[in-house]
């Protein structure tokens, strides 16, 4: 599991296991028993820059890919994890992508997102949801001028201030460290009555019930 802001919901959780899967195989359109030629890789070296430009400045092709995969793991793994802003510019651009396609309806008009089938999806109120905060995209405001060095605005993590200069990741900035915490069984377990399983659900996020729906 991912550490977010706030606990997940299943269905943002469906959401956002779709944006990877579909950045994943975005990144590398091929079924595992096909060798793509060097021209079809090259191809899709072409087309990257310009379907994820914000990730195309810090990893390759290759490289979004492997990390793309590692969010998913980390994803459905029991243990929770910490990472990076290297890694919150992936899933903001992959929620980005996915949300726009799917409210685009280019994926179909019956709004299938894992077992539910979900109207408008809302990519702001999710990023204020889940997200720590979007540091990640901001430009060079957040250094603070320095001929030899990065010095780091209050509250901003080194790995911000490295994204604001332009700078790709090291393999530091791409660690996961696994946190201390434990799933949330009570959290589950309410979910597990607040939210359906499956089926449609209406616009996300849910829409607070009022005390005459209740």
């Amino acid at each position: 599991m991912i550490e977010f802001q706030t606990e997940p919901d299943p269905i943002f959780l469906a959401i956002l296991a779709e944006a990877l899967q579909w950045t994943r195989d975005q990144l590398y359109p091929y079924g595992e028993s096909y060798q793509p030629s060097q021209e079809e890789l090259a191809e899709q070296d072409e087309q990257y820059p310009v379907l994820y430009p914000s990730l195309a400045r810090f990893f390759s092709r290759s490289e979004a890919l492997a990390e793309t995969q590692r969010l998913l793991s980390a994803l459905h793994d029991p243990r929770v994890y910490r990472f990076t802003d290297y890694h919150w510019l992936v899933l903001y651009a992959s929620l980005e992508m996915f949300t726009d396609l799917h409210n685009d309806e280019a994926f179909g008009s019956d709004g299938r997102v894992g077992p539910y089938t979900i109207d408008a999806i809302n990519f702001d109120d999710i990023v204020s949801a889940f997200f720590f905060d979007t540091d990640f995209l901001f430009g060079p405001e957040l250094l603070v001028a320095s001929e030899k060095k990065l010095d780091v605005l209050p509250g901003v993590t080194p790995q911000a201030v490295k994204i604001a200069a332009g700078i790709k990741p090291s393999a530091e900035d791409l660690e996961f460290t696994p946190t201390d915490q434990q799933p949330d069984t009570e959290t589950a377990s309410r979910e597990a009555t607040t939210y359906p399983t499956a089926g449609y659900i209406g616009p996300y996020p849910m829409r607070e019930r009022g005390v005459d729906e209740r």
